[in-house]
């Protein structure tokens, strides 16, 4: 078996993603007699680590449990409080979240302000479930809390954070009727790896210390980053290789102002519609230099968006300057503008043309330009 990141921990010199400590290996009631990088299977497997802790056991020392037969291996792993099986383990996540988000304004968190009367729920993210998913065995979820005062970030910067650094799901309130938006909440939900914590309020204010380390960060990187014009990044992306042969980002941007407004008219776009590509298209590639990309490089054309509009710029250009990154994924939305959708395709074909004609090409799994995700997503 193959993995892109290995270790090796012993004289055996073998690799694998952790090091390895114990084997179960059983047919039936039998051991099966295995031995991998000095290490014999057996019966005998460790309880999760939080127990050895909660055991208070010395240095060396961890809590065991035997296997009877490769039939009762489930079962005894979920004795040990182990949910083994992933779709289990997934499902009880996405439960414990819900269930927390709608109890949001009846939880105190430590000193936070109440939050008002609503409904509270947690913003579904497929993507972030998956991956906390395979991040814990004894998951267990646990309300958190942030200044109000955060809440005047944008929201895309808030989601970031907590969901790109942290892992953690946000809490948001439900508007009372059918119109208007979901707004977020003071509010997160962070799962521990641990089925029954001693101690929850310190594993909570650990986390709060975190995130609001991080939004004084964002904070500080908002307020530097909006204190000039988007335009004024742009000399800036001199300093960012495209590619070697194909030169700066802001080359590329030049390349992009001469091939949005053709492409737009290839679209049977209007006038203004041409010249809203253009201008999109000079400022489209500013926000990489920003504080707030470098730092978090998802965020990339959504605050090239939030910038373009504090500069004054017209919302059709900030809003081409956020869609001509997308489809960022297979399913993901397209852009809903002429300008956008111009804007896009320019990107997309100058990196797949350049790339191909200096002999950049995709091989097997590498495809560090994204050219496959470009190709199909012009």
């Amino acid at each position: 078996m193959q993995w892109g990141r290995t270790m090796r921990w012993n004289r055996s010199n073998k690799s694998y993603p952790r090091p390895l400590r114990w084997i179960v290996a059983l047919y039936g009631p039998e051991v099966v007699p295995v031995s991998w990088a000095h290490v014999t299977g057996g019966r005998v497997s460790r309880g999760p680590r939080f127990r050895d802790a909660r055991a208070r056991l010395p240095a060396g020392e961890f809590t065991t449990f035997s296997i009877a037969d490769a039939d009762s291996y489930f079962d005894a792993a979920a004795a040990q409080g182990i949910q083994l099986r992933r779709e289990d383990r997934r499902s009880l996540i996405a439960a414990a979240v819900q269930e927390l988000a709608a109890r949001a304004a009846t939880i105190e968190t430590g000193g936070a302000d109440p939050l008002p009367r609503g409904t509270y729920e947690w913003g579904p993210d497929e993507e972030l479930l998956e991956e906390v998913t395979d991040l814990v065995e004894s998951p267990q979820a646990i309300l958190g809390s942030f200044e109000q005062r955060y809440l005047d970030l944008p929201q895309s910067i808030l989601t970031a954070v907590m969901k790109k650094h942290q892992r953690y799901f946000p809490v948001v309130a439900k508007p009372s009727g059918s119109d208007g938006a979901s707004t977020l909440a003071p509010r997160f939900i962070t799962i521990a790896n641990a089925d029954d914590l001693d101690h929850p309020a310190v594993v909570r204010q650990g986390n709060e210390g975190v995130i609001r380390a991080r939004y004084a960060d964002a904070e500080f990187f908002f307020r530097q980053d909006t204190a000039k014009p988007l335009d004024t990044f742009t000399e800036r992306l001199d300093t960012l290789t495209f590619h070697a042969k194909l030169g700066s980002m802001l080359e590329k941007a030049a390349r992009l102002q001469t091939l949005a407004p053709q492409i737009a008219q290839m679209l049977g776009s209007s006038e203004e519609e041409v010249e809203t590509s253009r201008q999109a298209a000079a400022l489209c590639k500013a926000d990489l230099v920003t504080s707030m990309v470098v730092e978090m490089t998802s965020l990339q054309g959504a605050m090239g968006e939030i910038y373009a509009l504090k500069s004054g710029e017209p919302p059709p250009v900030a809003q081409a300057i956020r869609e001509h990154y997308l489809p960022r994924f297979d399913g993901d939305s397209i852009p809903k503008s002429a300008a956008g959708l111009a804007l896009s395709l320019a990107d997309k074909l100058d990196s797949l043309v350049g790339l191909f004609g200096v002999g950049v090409t995709p091989s097997g799994s590498a495809d560090p330009f994204g050219l496959r995700r470009a190709a199909l997503g012009s």
